[in-house]
């Protein structure tokens, strides 16, 4: 069948991958995945139901207990290290494969691909630091700590970086010795299914488990079950807050990044220059807008601000939408019918308050685009503090501009919103930038940058952003808990002595 997207490469079949086996749903049921950028179909998946996200925690839970608890450091540092080297050689199939079923541009892809076996290398070598603490007592005691694996851990992610999320979730749950149920975005499960398939042979059955479906067709069966004992959830605050409710019964700890309506403060000594850009590569429009860290709120002093919009909107307007496998391609196709309507919602909830549109506002108008889902990158200024537009995540190419010329009321706006993910700095002055990131509400604070995220930096949330923290050490500690091992040596302690010892 000839297609409008080029063609993939697909190795894992339309199938989930649970306890080593390629499986259908058991009641039949399937999702269709469609290419955003042209609306064809390009697979039919299962939709799993509780039947089989039992299945797959069982299969989980056996593996644990069977093969996978006993591994040491060494063997999982090396599998997960062949499966890296597995993934980076087939590195250009797999970011097409994101490219046509998420609609982001192909060189952002490539990126999330190099990202993603990065962060599995990097947790792969932190294996031999998961170790545990020596506590001082008294003569008689030994007192030692060591941290062990959760067991069954399901999580489930989101549609805007799909292989990049499946490379840092299946490095770093395996890595602290964990067994996963792994539940993608229903728009976007193709390249994780391929990273079930690089591992198949790699990994004990059940090690890692695959299941395509709806949220609450799957997703809400994999938080409640009772043998899954931890969980992580990357995704909307709505559905978050249902996710921290459902783990409720069984009392598992539960992680959470659920995005950010990110403040960017432009000091009036900030590189005008290098500001705008980074205000446009804040806003991730090669990426559409669909990051949780997007600049969507930009605060520019007055003594620049009227230069500043300027600029950013002359470069905004340069920016060229395409189909997203084009090299040349600055933006490519929002990701799903759902998401596209919704974000169209925003921009005239927003024009018909009042908020002035400096630049997009509607789909883009093209022959060779028509029948895919393209918003143009759109720039409001001045909007009502309270309006949706400022306070709610949208989730797609769109920020909004604000003049002031008080810090304290720039502060104030800054952290007068639910989130608290990123925030960033633009200065030449010291004092400054380090007196600002510290009264700002987040959980990373850029200076003079608002995009980078390495693989050694943590990143986490305030607020309603979310709980616990991902990358580095951070993400492998919080896939372990810790067991505290005390030893008593020499003869019995006296009643007194043991009573002291209490305190």
């Amino acid at each position: 069948m000839t297609t409008r997207y080029p063609k993939l490469n697909r190795r894992a079949p339309d199938a989930m991958f649970i306890g080593g086996e390629w499986v259908q749903a058991t009641e039949g049921d399937t999702l269709e995945t469609w290419c955003p950028a042209t609306g064809e179909l390009i697979a039919t998946l299962p939709s799993a139901g509780p039947v089989d996200v039992d299945m797959a925690v069982c299969a989980a839970s056996e593996a644990f207990t069977s093969t996978w608890s006993d591994t040491s450091p060494k063997q999982r540092a090396d599998v997960l290290f062949a499966l890296a080297d597995r993934l980076e050689r087939d590195s250009d199939r797999l970011a097409m494969i994101d490219v046509v079923d998420n609609g982001s541009t192909l060189r952002k892809m490539r990126a999330d691909v190099a990202a993603g076996v990065n962060m599995m290398r990097t947790y792969a070598g932190l294996i031999p630091t998961i170790g545990g603490r020596t506590i001082p007592l008294d003569s008689n005691s030994f007192n030692y700590t060591v941290r062990e694996p959760w067991g069954v851990v399901g999580v489930m992610m989101p549609f805007n970086h799909p292989f990049m999320f499946a490379a840092q979730v299946v490095g770093s749950v395996l890595a602290a010795g964990n067994t996963l149920v792994f539940k993608p975005s229903e728009f976007t499960s193709l390249s994780t299914l391929e990273v079930g398939k690089a591992a198949e042979d790699l990994l004990p059955p059940g090690v890692l488990n695959i299941v395509t479906g709806s949220g609450t067709g799957a997703g809400a069966p994999l938080v409640r079950h009772p043998k899954v004992n931890k969980i992580h959830f990357k995704g909307s605050l709505p559905t978050g807050r249902l996710v921290l409710a459902g783990g409720a019964d069984t009392v598992k700890p539960v992680t959470l990044e659920m995005g950010g309506k990110n403040p960017f403060i432009v000091y009036p000594d900030a590189d005008l220059e290098r500001a705008v850009e980074g205000a446009v590569i804040g806003m991730n429009f090669v990426h559409q807008g669909q990051s949780c860290g997007s600049s969507t709120r930009i605060f520019v002093h007055a003594d620049l601000y009227d230069e500043f919009r300027d600029r950013l909107v002359a470069r905004v307007e340069a920016l060229h939408p395409s189909l997203p496998w084009d090299e040349k391609a600055d933006m490519g196709s929002i990701v799903s019918r759902p998401q596209y309507d919704r974000i169209l919602r925003f921009i005239a909830e927003a024009v018909d308050e009042g908020a002035k549109l400096l630049t997009g506002g509607s789909a883009v108008d093209r022959e060779d685009l028509r029948d895919g889902l393209y918003i143009q990158p759109t720039v409001f200024e001045q909007a009502r503090h309270d309006s949706a537009l400022v306070q709610e995540e949208i989730f797609g190419p769109v920020t909004c501009l604000f003049r002031w010329d008080d810090e304290e009321e720039v502060i104030r706006l800054a952290n007068d919103v639910v989130y608290g993910l990123t925030a960033s700095v633009w200065t030449k002055d010291l004092d400054t930038a380090h007196r600002t990131a510290r009264r700002l509400q987040a959980g990373l604070v850029w200076i003079n940058d608002h995009n980078r995220r390495p693989a050694l930096t943590p990143f986490g949330g305030y607020k309603q952003s979310g709980i616990g923290k991902e990358r580095a050490m951070d993400e492998l500690q919080t896939y372990t808990h810790e067991k505290s091992v005390l030893l008593a040596m020499g003869p019995a302690p006296t009643a007194s002595v043991r009573q002291g010892s209490r305190l």
